[in-house]
């Protein structure tokens, strides 16, 4: 591995481009060089992408400049609060569906707006020929077939195969 070369003297906010094609940019109150973008990042700890940005993150340690999407208030964070308001977005527990923007396939959706669950309607039918104890009602004028129901299974959700990670958004 080579070494990086920083420049000497820098200043708050300098940038340094690194010859692998990494972005360094100087915070004076540490002293240090920070990733911005690059091969060297390695994921958010590198601070990369735009305030807002939100990721999907795989402890419960959070990397420095998240916070995790729980619907917590923006004081504190006034480039958050002028992006989402009041409150970041809290995604515990959802399932994130991409925003239709005209496509047709989810259409009348606003940016941010939440559903509640849904299962898409259908039917389960069968009939059952309707039999006494003296014999069947049929050619007695009575009911041929009656409805029966097919039983119920399942849990409490409707849901697919899953895996839980933590929404957190970029300060």
């Amino acid at each position: 591995m080579s070494q990086i070369n920083f420049p000497n003297s820098p200043s708050d906010g300098d940038e340094f481009l690194a010859p692998n094609g990494t972005t360094y940019q100087y915070d004076s109150s540490t002293g240090q060089w920070k990733i911005l973008a690059g091969p060297g990042v390695q994921g958010p700890a590198g601070n990369t992408g735009p305030t807002g940005s939100i990721i999907m993150w795989g402890t419960s340690t959070l990397p420095d400049g998240y916070i995790e999407c729980n619907g917590q208030s923006t004081s504190g964070y006034a480039a958050l609060a002028a992006l989402y308001g009041s409150n970041v977005p809290d995604l515990r527990g959802e399932f994130v569906r991409g925003w239709d923007n005209g496509k047709g396939t989810d259409s009348g959706r606003a940016l941010l707006s939440s559903q509640a669950d849904e299962f898409k309607s259908h039917t389960h039918t069968f009939k059952i020929i309707n039999v006494s104890a003296t014999g069947s009602s049929i050619g007695n004028g009575g009911s041929q077939f009656k409805d029966q129901p097919t039983g119920s299974t399942g849990g409490t959700e409707t849901r697919p195969r899953n895996l839980a990670l933590m929404y957190i958004i970029k300060t």
